[in-house]
């Protein structure tokens, strides 16, 4: 019987270990998780346009370091990164549907009667009643 029971000691052993370890692993998977989120935020408050990409471009070795003090993380990232931060540069349709005139009584004046021709004649109409 002690035979068996030596046995399964170091197998156990072996089991205990390999618990530790993926419970080790658990918790530095919900650490980084944590400081992605936290960091994130940060960002995000800081007027980040894309918060995701820039931590995707610093990777995660940086991030332990950056949940230490992340308001000098952010400014670093502002100064590597300063076209990431500040307004929007707008939606991608960029003023479609919006009635600008792009023909002058100038422009049309200098053009050929087949240049004419080839207008937008609502275009054409806008330009000579305005």
């Amino acid at each position: 019987m002690t035979t068996k029971k030596s046995d399964e000691t170091p197998q156990q052993d072996n089991e205990l270990e390999k618990l530790r370890a993926e419970n080790e692993e658990l918790r530095r998977t919900m650490r980084r998780a944590e400081v992605h989120r936290q960091i994130t935020g940060e960002l995000t408050a800081a007027g980040a346009r894309s918060p995701e990409l820039l931590l995707k471009a610093i990777g995660d070795g940086d991030l332990e370091n950056a949940a230490q003090d992340t308001a000098a993380f952010v400014e670093k990232l502002r100064a590597e990164y300063p076209e990431q931060f500040g307004q929007n540069a707008g939606d991608i349709n960029g003023g479609s549907g919006r009635n600008f005139p792009t023909l002058s009584r100038e422009q049309l004046a200098a053009m050929t009667p087949q240049e004419i021709a080839e207008l937008d004649w609502d275009e054409v109409r806008a330009c000579l009643s305005a």
